[in-house]
């Protein structure tokens, strides 16, 4: 075994009646550098919301907060996480119910919280790429 190796694993994201309609997988740190430059305002509302009242259950405050707010970053994390075709997979999930939704989101959360030492950690992450952010703002 090698890193070279290394292939995703999918998660498969089923309907009420048991169907699957797509598979997600973890974020890694390119993923979720993009997002960040496509939807910076739309997480930074998401963090500041999701943190600012020390809610229990942060992940489900954050899934709620982004389904109800910033519909195009769901669905951006989640055909990102899908690894399909862009164009066909955004105009699937854009007409996916809510629930289901939260579901994929869900679960591209938690596989990648699994992978990188929770909730509290990639909130850390994330902040330290802010100044990195913010120098790479004022250079240009």
């Amino acid at each position: 075994m090698a890193f070279a190796d290394y292939e995703y694993f999918y998660h498969d994201i089923r309907d009420s009646k048991g169907g699957v309609v797509g598979r997600v997988r973890a974020l890694n740190d390119g993923d979720v550098s993009l997002i960040w430059q496509k939807h910076e305002e739309a997480l930074e509302q998401v963090l500041a919301l999701a943190t600012g009242d020390g809610a229990a259950n942060a992940t489900a405050k954050v899934i709620e907060i982004a389904l109800t707010n910033f519909p195009d970053l769901v669905a951006d994390v989640i055909c990102l996480a899908s690894g399909e075709d862009w164009d066909r997979a955004i105009q699937g999930v854009r007409k996916m119910p809510l629930g289901l939704k939260m579901e994929a989101l869900g679960t591209i959360i938690r596989m990648t919280l699994e992978s990188e030492g929770g909730l509290e950690k990639l909130f850390g992450i994330l902040e330290l790429m802010r100044p990195a952010r913010s120098q790479n703002q004022a250079a240009a």
